[in-house]
């Protein structure tokens, strides 16, 4: 009894550990194939793109505007939305009216980062941890990389 007891338990650690080394060599993935998005992105546009967070956060403006944007503003973005692992665009010419802290994490924090104004126009690269993270939105997979071209009224 005590065998059985003892051979169930190494059955469960080890189904565990399996599952556990699957998931990590999964993430490692995910991880590898979005640096790889990101150092193509960054090199197509000549490294204009700037870590705004310290956390792999990347925003280019190409036309500054003018007047700070807080958290408790109501932002006009226009902005197309491509997701870089398939190169799909899942938005294109929408217009998003939101107040800034109801935006998504990455869009909090390029605003909280006091660069984006009214009237500017740039790009988000966005690693998929400030974009969808491991959810499914519409046709984009979970752990993509982002990257939103906008225009802000």
């Amino acid at each position: 009894m005590i065998t059985t007891k003892r051979f169930s338990l190494f059955a469960v650690l080890l189904a565990f550990a399996a599952l556990l080394s699957v998931s990590c060599s999964k993430q490692d993935d995910y991880d590898s194939k979005e640096s790889d998005c990101i150092k193509k992105t960054l090199n197509k546009y000549e490294d204009k793109f700037e870590d705004i967070n310290g956390d792999r956060l990347y925003l280019y403006i190409m036309e500054e505007g003018e007047g700070d944007i807080s958290m408790d503003d109501t932002v006009k973005i226009k902005y197309k939305g491509t997701a870089l692992q398939k190169n799909m665009v899942f938005a294109s010419n929408d217009t998003l009216v939101s107040p800034v802290r109801s935006l998504i994490k990455c869009w909090r924090a390029a605003f909280a980062s006091n660069k984006i104004k009214h009237q500017s126009k740039g790009m988000l690269l966005v690693p998929y941890k400030y974009g969808f993270n491991d959810k499914i939105v519409g046709v984009v997979e979970p752990y993509s990389t982002l990257l939103f071209e906008f225009n802000v009224d």
